[in-house]
């Protein structure tokens, strides 16, 4: 199976993707009662959970298939992909959120 580094280096860089877009949905915040605002933490564990699965397929291909021919040129660029996802996604959630208006009072 002389392919499988290049198969999860493209599976990781997906998971990277992926998680990247649940970051990005997780900023959003939702006005409303107890279930919707609680869902932009749920997205962010989601990204989390994506980004730390990439990590580990990484680490689990490179031990298992990284003396390959390819290997490190395809293992490489995954790392490099999944290393930006996760700086951004952790410099967005060091961001404050906007302060939220109180609703109206009736």
């Amino acid at each position: 199976m002389p392919r499988v580094s290049l198969l999860a280096s493209a599976y990781v860089i997906f998971l990277a993707i992926t998680a990247a877009v649940f970051v990005r949905i997780s900023r959003r915040h939702p006005a409303g009662s107890w279930p919707h605002d609680e869902i932009t933490n749920l997205y962010a564990g989601f990204a989390r959970t994506l980004l730390i699965l990439a990590g580990v397929v990484l680490v689990v291909v490179a031990a298992r298939h990284g003396s390959e021919r390819h290997a490190p040129a395809y293992l490489g660029s995954a790392a490099v992909a999944l290393a930006a996802v996760t700086a951004a996604a952790a410099r967005r959630a060091r961001r404050r959120p906007p302060r939220r208006r109180p609703p109206p009072e009736r």
